[in-house]
């Protein structure tokens, strides 16, 4: 199993490689403010799904870059 994964956030829940190829999926748990951020003005929590393997982590929103490590429990 990997210890980390990198994906882009796609639209209808689709996580892609860099070149847009579908690599899993994805579900949004929890989004907050960031308001001095000047990536977003939000930061979501996001549980992806690659290879039957259930990841965790963050992202700026739909078209930005995901990493996530391994889900435990």
């Amino acid at each position: 199993m990997a210890t980390q994964c990198l994906g882009y956030l796609g639209k209808n829940g689709i996580l892609t490689d860099w070149h847009g190829t579908p690599i899993g999926t994805y579900r949004i748990v929890a989004t907050w403010r960031t308001p001095r951020s000047y990536v977003s003005n939000t930061m979501s929590q996001v549980e992806a799904r690659i290879n039957g393997v259930l990841y965790t982590g963050r992202s700026a929103g739909v078209g930005m870059a995901y990493t996530g490590t391994p889900k435990r429990g």
